[in-house]
């Protein structure tokens, strides 16, 4: 119904439940349906966010589907990109999910920008911090949305490892200050 009223339907999806053998059956379903797209991660859905992206498979994927098709899994860095446009020439369209969170400068990299600085990073945090706390979320609130942020956040400091821990240990503002201080 929503093609005929004119709308514009896109699809995301893994490759499968427990292998992504699973898609080819799966993109016969897709195929029924006039998408715009087919967004699909480059896995199943028990590797969660394991491992490699199956690049074979979503090169098959891109051979069987009736409409354009959009990559996504595994793309942290210009290189992971360039790796995948080199397997996949034809796919002209990329999501960034974990990369984008874990490297808020991925995107200025990609178009041949500098990379992430640190102080960069701090002031993001800090402005979301202060925005969650001013919008009247509760600060033990605060400190855990922060904290999952962290989890992404923590492969720009490899040097400070045993301060990250303390982050995500923190259970009140006062201990989470002082361990992200400690790392910026």
């Amino acid at each position: 119904h929503a093609a005929r009223r004119g709308y514009r339907v896109s699809i995301k999806t893994r490759m499968g439940v427990h292998s992504t053998e699973e898609f080819p059956a799966i993109l016969e379903v897709y195929n029924r349906y006039p998408l715009s797209r087919l967004i699909v991660h480059a896995r199943c859905r028990d590797a969660f966010y394991q491992g490699e992206a199956d690049l074979k498979g979503f090169l098959s994927a891109a051979a069987g589907s009736r409409c354009p098709v959009v990559y996504n899994g595994n793309i942290f860095s210009p290189e992971d990109l360039q790796h995948v446009q080199e397997l996949a020439p034809e796919t002209d369209a990329f999501m960034l999910g974990r990369g984008a969170v874990s490297n808020p400068a991925i995107f200025r990299q990609l178009r041949g920008g500098e990379p992430l600085r640190r102080s960069e990073l701090k002031e993001f945090h800090d402005r979301l911090t202060g925005i969650w706390l001013s919008g009247g979320l509760a600060p033990r609130f605060t400190v855990e949305r922060m904290k999952t942020l962290w989890v992404y956040w923590q492969v720009n400091f490899p040097e400070e490892q045993k301060q990250i821990r303390a982050i995500l240990k923190a259970r009140d503002m006062q201990a989470y200050r002082g361990a992200v201080a400690a790392v910026f």
